[in-house]
């Protein structure tokens, strides 16, 4: 059902990979997905992934002030024992959780993301890639008609990047991370379309609603930012979380000679509705195409 929208899904989705190094010498590395929409770079994404990768990118520079700092002090004969250690201590211990050294690969290399916009009430962001090539793409995506029928019951699929198990090293000679694998491959799951879920709007309001679609399947870690498109390969969300609805019933469950209950939940995949997407880009006078 799904093949040829595949195919053409493919073809304007794309893996990010985040990096971080902490403090305590922690390594890890963790994929999302983002939607390139025009010639010119502009991307879309789920806010958290790219609230992720300015976090990371601050981190880091944090830590490198830091280090730099500490160098200086630990390289400056001139101060007594006593002096370098107050200022040391003036300093300060920097936070061991924190990333050392981090970064996100949005998949293209040479590109350097600009021009950042963030929705955070509806989990959406939109940013442009410098540096990027258009014929890096074959097909960019086309959306939803937000006047067309968004009719419950409709086949849909999410595509994004997850069940990827990264073991990422780095190399401070180089500074740089490396991976047991670099080949990302993706993981499409379907589900049906079955409410529309309104969002109430900050202050001021956007010129727009505030909309998620909701599938009865849910979204995969790892699928945050990726599309949720039809048969046609017509994007209707942008995948952003999944909730899970209690069903109301708690079956008593043995183990380990205990008896507990297991509540029971749906898990359901929540889609930065079309319209939303669309708005947005609207309003940043951002180049797009409606099917």
């Amino acid at each position: 059902m799904f093949r040829d929208a595949l195919d053409y899904a493919c073809e304007f989705t794309f893996p990010v990979i985040q990096f971080c190094l902490t403090m305590e010498g922690k390594c890890s590395a963790g994929a999302a997905a983002f939607i390139v929409i025009n010639p010119k770079g502009w991307i879309i994404t789920a806010a958290h992934v790219m609230k992720d990768a300015v976090t990371l990118a601050t981190s880091d520079r944090n830590a490198r002030i830091w280090e730099a700092q500490r160098a200086a002090i630990l390289a400056n004969q001139a101060l007594s024992a006593k002096e370098r250690q107050r200022q040391l201590d003036a300093l300060g211990k920097h936070n061991k959780k924190a990333a050392r050294r981090g970064y996100s690969l949005w998949y293209f290399n040479n590109v350097t993301l600009r021009d950042v916009s963030i929705l955070e009430e509806i989990d959406l962001a939109v940013a442009r890639l410098d540096g990027f090539q258009p014929n890096w793409v074959s097909r960019y995506p086309s959306f939803k008609r937000p006047d067309d029928s968004f009719r419950v019951g409709a086949s849909l699929c999410k595509l994004g990047y997850p069940f990827a198990e990264f073991v990422p090293t780095y190399d401070d000679a180089s500074n740089t991370f490396s991976l047991n694998q670099m080949e990302v491959t993706f993981f499409p799951i379907e589900g049906m379309f079955t409410r529309v879920i309104e969002v109430p709007p900050p202050a001021p309001a956007p010129p727009f609603q505030l909309k998620f679609v909701e599938t009865s399947s849910p979204g995969l870690r790892g699928q945050s930012g990726g599309p949720t498109f039809d048969t046609n390969g017509h994007i209707w969300a942008v995948q952003s979380q999944t909730r899970h609805l209690p069903l109301g019933f708690s079956p008593e469950i043995r183990h380990n000679g205990q008896t507990h209950k297991e509540h029971q939940f749906l898990n359901v995949g929540m889609g930065v509705h079309a319209e939303t997407v669309l708005g947005f880009l609207n309003q940043l006078g951002v180049r797009h195409s409606v099917a």
